[in-house]
């Protein structure tokens, strides 16, 4: 089991939370942006000059979305959990039933407000009581083998 749970701060906006989307998947978006620019463009112009090209998007685009988001971005709760079955350890199993259950309540609340079960106000602090469980959750982030 692999999970990844993203907890945006509460209050944030349908606006804010697509542009935090976009600023969270830049790294992949933008890289294989890039390398469809390095292999397109060398039919109209130079590698030297498609190479420049795209590696400047990639950076532009980077810069352009940390721009977008430099307020919200502070707050994004980022979480990972995985368990490999039968070999993990019982404290990775139980992260990721955290991290199911976090999403299962957040999803449900979600639900609820648009039914009319549960008012925008509770809902606000439903989510800012589990997005502060999930900081707490990132701070003590075992480390990966990757270094990230």
């Amino acid at each position: 089991m692999h999970y990844r749970l993203v907890v945006f701060p509460p209050g944030t906006s349908s606006r804010e939370a697509t542009w935090l989307r976009a600023w969270l998947g830049w790294p992949f978006a933008g890289t294989m942006l890039a390398v469809l620019f390095t292999l397109v463009l060398p039919g109209m112009v130079p590698v030297l000059v498609a190479v420049p090209i795209a590696v400047a998007l990639l950076f532009c685009g980077h810069l352009g979305l940390l721009h977008v988001v430099r307020r919200q971005r502070r707050g994004v709760c980022v979480v990972r959990a995985e368990y490999v079955a039968g070999a993990g350890v019982r404290d990775e199993l139980e992260r990721c039933r955290h991290l199911e259950a976090v999403g299962a309540i957040l999803l449900g609340a979600e639900r609820a407000v648009e039914c009319g079960d549960l008012t925008p106000v509770d809902f606000e602090l439903l989510w800012a009581s589990l997005h502060a469980q999930v900081g707490a959750l990132a701070a003590s982030e075992p480390p990966t083998s990757s270094g990230t």
